[in-house]
C-alpha cells in the first residue's frame, strides 16, 4: 500500500497493445495484473517491445475457450478490483465472462472493455485495426501534407491506441473513486475510434462550420498550391534545416515568440515595416513566399551548435531536434531525470526502455520487474485480495463520479487544460484562471474562440491579473479549496507569481498539484517552450509518422527544404492528432492517479506529468533497447501501409484502406474480390515473399472500386481514406 495502487488486482484478458498500455500504467503504479493467456501465449509476446509493454505483470494460463480455462478466469475475476479486455462481447458472453455474469459474484468488479469500434451501431462487428479507424475517421486525410504530392498517408503513430488506452485508465480510475462511494463497480466503455477523436479539439469544429455556412466562410489550407505557409501557424512552426544539414523543429507560435524568433533570423525589422502588413501579410502570396524563402536561407546561415547558443541567450527561442527509436531515451532531459530504466529481462538480458510515465513525489512508481514467462505464475499468486478502504457505500447513487472534485485550472493553451477538461466531462468542477486577455488557445485560430470550444468545455472561466497582489490572493484563496491543482506555465513564472507547487500545497497539504510543462519542471530543457512540434520531433513522433526517414544533409536545394519542410510539418503538426493531444490526455490520468492516490494513501502530494513523458509512452515500442531486438515493422517509402494487406490503394473516386494481415482472412478477402488462384500467394509464405506483386494484383482489383461515405466497400476490413 506503499503505492498508489498497491493491493489492487487487475484481471486482463486482451493480449494487444491497447490492453498492454492500460494495464501496464496499473503495474507501474503498484496494482497486481495478471494477463490471462492461451497455452501459446498471446500475440503481444511476439511484439520487439514485448519486455516494456509487459513488465510488472504476471502471466497464468487460462484458455476462454474451453471449460477449464473459463472457470480459472471466473475464479480469479471473483477476486479481482479491476477486469480490463479488448475482447468483443460475443466472445466473453460465450466464455461466461460477461458483465451480468461476472456481476454476480463480484458486484464490487469494474469491467473495462476497449473495442476498436463502438460495440453499438453499423460498425460494431467491423475489425477494430488502428489503421482502419484511422483511415475511416478521416486521420490518414489529415496527415496528407507528409506526401508529396499531398494526399492521404499510412499514420504510423499509435494516436487511436494509446487515446484508448488513457481514456480505460480515465473511466476505470473514475469507477474506482465512484466505487468509494457507492459500493458497487461498473463497466467501463471506451474504443479506438473515440481514442482517435480525443486528439481533435477544433478541427471538427472549423469543418463544421464551414459546411455549415458556406457563404460565409471558406476552409483554408496549412499550404497554398504552391507549397507556401498560408497560415501564421505555419511559418512559427515550419521544420527547417541548418547549415550542417541538421533538422530542427521551431516551436515559436505564442505571440512573445515569434518575434523573437524573427529577430534571431535577422528578421526583426518586418514586424514594423509596412511593407509586409504584418501579422503575417496572410492576403499577400508573394510576400508570404518571400517571408518563407527568407527564413529558410536565414536558418541555413547557421550550424546546429550555433543556433544553440542563440537559443541559450534568448530562453524564446528554440529549435528542437528530431529523434527515433532508441534514441529518444537519449534526450538531454530524460538523462538528466534518469528517465530510462534498465530491467534486466530472463529471455533478453538487460532491456533498457522508458521510466514511469508519471512522476509522484510522494508515492512513486514500483517498477524494476521484468515481463512475465509464459505461465510464469501458476503457482504463485496470492489468494487473499485488498482493494480500496470502504466496502460498504450508497448503491443507489446516481451522481457523475467526480461530483464534488474541484480542480484549479492554471494551464494555458492546449495540452494541459484540456486533461483538465476530460475531468470536467467526469463532473469535476474546473476553475480555469485566465489572463485578462484571455487564454492564447482563444484566438489561436482564425474562427474566434474555434480553438478553446473542447479546452474550455464545462469549466468555470475567472479572469485575473497576476501581476497584481489581488489576483494572487484570489489563487491561493482557490487553492485553499480545491482538491487538485494543474499548472503548466514554465518553472519559473510559476514562481514568480506565486503559483508553484511549495507555496500552494503551504496553503493546502491536502492538495494535488500536477505539473504538466512541456519538458520537466527541472534540468536543462525545463525552462525551454515545449509546444506540440517541439515535443513530437524530441519524442520520435514526427520520425514514425515518416516511417523513420528524415531526408537531410548540406546539398538539399532551398527547394528541397521547403518540400521537405512541409511533408515533416504534415508528420507532425497536424491539427487532429499531435503531440498536445497526447500530452493532454496523460495531464488527465496524472490528475485522476494523484485523486486515487489520496483517497488510498491519505496524502496529497506534488505530481509531474510532461508532454516529452507522455509521447515518450505513446512511442514506446520504439523506444525500447536490448540486443537482438527486432524492428518494428514500418510503412514503406510512399506511405502507404506496412504490406500489400494492409495498405492505402488507389480507387477511381480516392482512396481505401485495405486490412486483411491475418492468415484466416486471406480466403474470404480473395473470394470477395475474385483472385483466381496462385500459388504465389498460396500461404502467409509466399504471400510474404510476393508481397509486391500481390500489390499490385489487388491494386488492379481495387482501381475501379468506388468506396461508399458511411459504409464500408468490398469486405469488413476495406475502410476509405
Amino acid at each position: 500500500m506503499n503505492t498508489p495502487l498497491g493491493g489492487l488486482r487487475v484481471i486482463e484478458l486482451s493480449g494487444t497493445i491497447a490492453g498492454a498500455f492500460t494495464t501496464g500504467l496499473f503495474a507501474d503504479f503498484g496494482a497486481e495484473v495478471i494477463r490471462l493467456e492461451p497455452e501459446q501465449g498471446v500475440a503481444l509476446r511476439s511484439a520487439p517491445a514485448y519486455p516494456f509493454l509487459a513488465r510488472g505483470t504476471k502471466s497464468v494460463i487460462a484458455d476462454i475457450r474451453t471449460p477449464d480455462g473459463s472457470a480459472r478466469a471466473r475464479a480469479l475475476l471473483a477476486q479481482a478490483v479491476i477486469f480490463v479486455t479488448t475482447l468483443a462481447d460475443a466472445t466473453t458472453d460465450a466464455a461466461g465472462l460477461d458483465e451480468a455474469s461476472l456481476r454476480t459474484i463480484n458486484p464490487r468488479l469494474i469491467y473495462t472493455s476497449i473495442g476498436g469500434f463502438p460495440h453499438t451501431g453499423p460498425y460494431a462487428g467491423v475489425k477494430g485495426y488502428e489503421a482502419v479507424i484511422m483511415a475511416r475517421t478521416g486521420f490518414m486525410a489529415a496527415f496528407r501534407d507528409a506526401l508529396y504530392p499531398p494526399r492521404p498517408g499510412f499514420v504510423e503513430s499509435p494516436y487511436a491506441t494509446f487515446g484508448a488506452a488513457q481514456l480505460a485508465i480515465h473511466g476505470t480510475l473514475a469507477a474506482l473513486l465512484e466505487r468509494e462511494k457507492s459500493g458497487v463497480g461498473q463497466r467501463v466503455d471506451t474504443n479506438l475510434v473515440h481514442g482517435a477523436a480525443v486528439h481533435d479539439t477544433w478541427n471538427w469544429f472549423l469543418v463544421m462550420i464551414a459546411n455549415r455556412f458556406p457563404d460565409a466562410f471558406k476552409r483554408s489550407t496549412a499550404f497554398d498550391a504552391e507549397g507556401t505557409p498560408s497560415t501564421g501557424l505555419g511559418f512559427s512552426l515550419l521544420p527547417m534545416l541548418t547549415k550542417d544539414g541538421v533538422w530542427v523543429a521551431p516551436t515559436q507560435f505564442l505571440a512573445r515568440l515569434f518575434p523573437a524568433y524573427l529577430k534571431a533570423l535577422g528578421l526583426g525589422e518586418i514586424f514594423t515595416d509596412p511593407e509586409w502588413g504584418m501579422p503575417l501579410m496572410l492576403d499577400k502570396p508573394a510576400k508570404r513566399k518571400e517571408l518563407h524563402t527568407l527564413i529558410v536561407e536565414r536558418v541555413r546561415e547557421k550550424t546546429l551548435a550555433e543556433w544553440r547558443q542563440v537559443c541559450d541567450e534568448d530562453r524564446n527561442v528554440w529549435l528542437e531536434t528530431f529523434t527515433v527509436g532508441k534514441g529518444v531515451l537519449d534526450h538531454p532531459q530524460f538523462l538528466h531525470d534518469k528517465t530510462p530504466v534498465t530491467i534486466n529481462d530472463p529471455e533478453r538480458g538487460d532491456v533498457r526502455q522508458p521510466g514511469p510515465m508519471i512522476i509522484l513525489r510522494e508515492k512513486p512508481a514500483a517498477i524494476g520487474t521484468p515481463a512475465p514467462t509464459l505461465g510464469e505464475h501458476e503457482a504463485t499468486l496470492p489468494t487473499r485480495q485488498t482493494s480500496m478502504t470502504s466496502l460498504i457505500g450508497d448503491p443507489s447513487r446516481t451522481n457523475a463520479p467526480l461530483e464534488g472534485v474541484t480542480i484549479l485550472d492554471l494551464g494555458t493553451m492546449f495540452a494541459g487544460p484540456f486533461g483538465a477538461t476530460l475531468l470536467a466531462d467526469l463532473g469535476a468542477r474546473v476553475w480555469k484562471i485566465e489572463a485578462v486577455t484571455g487564454d492564447p488557445i482563444r484566438t489561436a485560430v482564425a474562427f474566434p474562440e474555434a480553438g478553446a470550444v473542447k479546452v474550455m468545455q464545462g469549466k468555470e472561466s475567472i479572469a485575473l491579473d497576476l501581476t497584481k497582489p489581488e489576483g494572487m490572493a484570489i489563487i491561493h484563496e482557490l487553492a485553499k479549496r480545491a482538491d487538485l491543482c494543474m499548472v503548466s506555465f514554465r518553472p519559473d513564472v510559476a514562481r514568480r507569481h506565486g503559483f508553484d507547487e511549495h507555496t500552494l500545497r503551504a496553503l493546502n497539504p491536502n492538495l494535488v498539484y500536477v505539473y504538466a510543462p512541456g519538458y520537466a519542471a527541472e534540468g536543462p530543457y525545463s525552462e525551454r517552450p515545449g509546444l506540440a512540434p517541439t515535443i513530437g520531433a524530441a519524442a520520435g513522433v514526427a520520425r514514425r509518422n515518416l516511417a523513420g526517414s528524415l531526408p537531410a544533409g548540406t546539398d538539399l536545394t532551398n527547394d528541397e527544404v521547403k518540400i521537405y519542410g512541409r511533408r515533416i510539418f504534415g508528420a507532425n503538426t497536424v491539427v487532429s492528432a499531435q503531440s498536445d493531444g497526447f500530452g493532454a490526455l496523460g495531464v488527465g490520468t496524472a490528475l485522476l492517479l494523484g485523486l486515487v492516490a489520496r483517497e488510498r494513501l491519505g496524502v496529497g502530494q506534488a505530481i509531474e506529468s510532461s508532454m516529452i513523458r507522455t509521447n515518450m509512452h505513446a512511442m514506446g515500442e520504439d523506444a525500447v533497447d536490448y540486443e537482438g531486438r527486432e524492428p518494428l515493422e514500418s510503412a514503406d517509402d510512399e506511405l502507404r501501409g506496412h504490406d500489400a494487406l494492409y495498405r492505402i490503394y488507389d480507387t477511381s473516386e480516392g482512396q481505401l484502406f485495405l486490412a486483411a494481415p491475418k492468415p484466416r482472412e486471406w480466403a474470404p478477402l480473395a473470394s470477395v474480390l475474385g483472385l483466381e488462384p496462385d500459388d504465389r500467394f498460396a500461404d502467409p509464405a509466399g504471400r510474404k515473399t510476393h508481397d509486391h506483386e500481390l500489390a499490385s494484383e489487388l491494386q488492379s482489383k481495387l482501381r475501379t472500386a468506388r468506396p461508399r461515405n458511411g459504409r464500408q466497400h468490398c469486405s469488413p476490413w476495406v475502410s476509405r481514406a
